[in-house]
């Protein structure tokens, strides 16, 4: 059998065939490349002492609020209870009507002042989580990079596996604490 150029030419393309889907299979220098990586926020915030300020500040705001509903529930009874001290036995239906309507207003204020307060002290936790959020992106960001990865996600319920060497959870903590120790090393004694 006689070796043509065409026998080499396909051997030649045989092999970087093989040496391709090597590649592909096995990866080059980060064997993640183009992967996505997750990190657990909540272990962040734990493992930061971030999650122990929002619920403090989230648990002031609603200290706050409430001191407030309570004040608003006083001034209610009070306006209720002089309007009631004004009703007599000679009153007539209509005025026994109108602080009937005076009693419920107040109710459905407080309320309504009680929801808002709710949801304000809950949009404030939402507020308090996504700026941590953004505060560790650049970290995740590095570490995600660092190991060939091009998408970071948030760990959630309903991630049904997710295998070890993509969860950067615990190297973001350490760059985050590697960080806070270089930014207090730089930061002037306090006196």
């Amino acid at each position: 059998m006689e070796f043509t150029i065409s026998m080499f030419q396909h051997k030649i393309s045989g092999v970087f065939l093989s040496l391709f889907f090597m590649v592909l299979v096995t990866g080059c220098e980060y064997p993640n490349k183009g992967g996505v990586a997750v990190i657990d926020l909540d272990k962040i915030s734990v493992s930061t002492g971030r999650e122990k300020l929002i619920v403090q500040q989230v648990q002031a705001f609603a200290k706050e609020q409430e001191e407030k509903l309570n004040q608003l529930q006083v001034d209610l009874q009070q306006n209720v209870d002089s309007a009631k001290e004004k009703l007599s036995e000679d009153s007539s239906e209509e005025e026994k009507q109108s602080v009937n309507a005076m009693v419920l207003e107040a109710r459905n204020q407080l309320t309504r002042e009680l929801d808002q307060a709710r949801q304000s002290a809950q949009q404030l936790k939402i507020q308090l989580v996504k700026e941590f959020t953004a505060e560790i992106q650049p970290n995740a960001r590095r570490v995600a990079e660092e190991r060939g990865m091009t998408v970071v996600m948030i760990k959630r319920p309903g991630l049904y596996y997710v295998a070890p060497e993509a969860d950067i959870t615990d190297a973001v903590i350490d760059s985050l604490q590697t960080e806070n120790k270089d930014a207090d090393i730089k930061a002037p004694a306090k006196p």
